[in-house]
């Protein structure tokens, strides 16, 4: 005959204990709202910088520097599209691996009370309700437009959830991915010139007009024939 085994009791605490250890939840609670009140205010100053950096490329359109030897034009809205992906760079680095980290380490604190008290304060459970709530499923074709997303939590085709690392990298890896993207045309087709002539030109040997404008039509060498 087996012997039925009873769960153990939990423990109890006075009411004193309790209000100390509400008033430490309280506390880790709002250092919580802190650190991601300065991940806010990171992303929204990004969002300020991103701005800036578009309307400064209209600005600068048309604006060049002349190179002497090697003679070559550079255009200065170049530098501005060119500038936007270290900044994001910093930027992601300020967020997800300075201040996100800090936040992580509240929010684990926090579930550590909420868990170990969870039978005699069962109302603190904000830690635990949020935690639940915060990852996205995004599946199929966005597994393929985030390709760039490195969080193995996202990468796992039976999870496919966005936490919070995650949708910190398709913030800023999309602004640099889409940098990028842009970057490369721009400089074949205009950015720079070589002799007032397109690195895209000079690859088919188009003749080249004076300053600024390309002939796209190539360069035919005729053969004669030998007398």
């Amino acid at each position: 005959m087996s012997q039925q085994t009873t769960p153990p009791t939990p423990p109890t605490y006075d009411n004193a204990h309790l209000a100390i250890v509400v008033d430490v939840w309280k506390h880790s609670v709002g250092v919580q709202m802190h650190f991601n009140d300065m991940g806010m205010k990171i992303r929204n100053l990004y969002f300020t910088v991103i701005a800036a950096a578009i309307g400064l490329v209209g600005v600068v359109q048309g604006r060049v520097i002349e190179v002497q030897s090697p003679p070559l034009t550079i255009h200065v809205a170049l530098f501005v599209v060119a500038a936007v992906i270290p900044i994001s760079m910093l930027f992601q680095f300020l967020d997800q691996h300075w201040y996100h980290r800090l936040l992580i380490g509240a929010v684990k604190q926090c579930a550590f009370i909420e868990n170990r008290y969870k039978d005699v304060l069962p109302e603190i459970q904000l830690g635990a309700s949020i935690s639940k709530e915060s990852p996205v499923k995004f599946s199929g074709i966005w597994r393929r437009l985030f390709w760039f997303v490195s969080d193995p939590r996202f990468r796992d085709e039976k999870n496919s959830h966005l936490h919070s690392d995650a949708k910190i990298e398709v913030l800023y890896k999309s602004v640099i991915w889409t940098m990028v993207l842009l970057l490369i045309p721009y400089v074949f087709f205009n950015g720079i010139e070589y002799n007032h002539c397109s690195l895209a030109a000079l690859t088919v040997h188009a003749d080249c007009t004076p300053y600024g404008t390309n002939n796209w039509t190539p360069v035919t060498h005729t053969s004669r024939a030998a007398p």
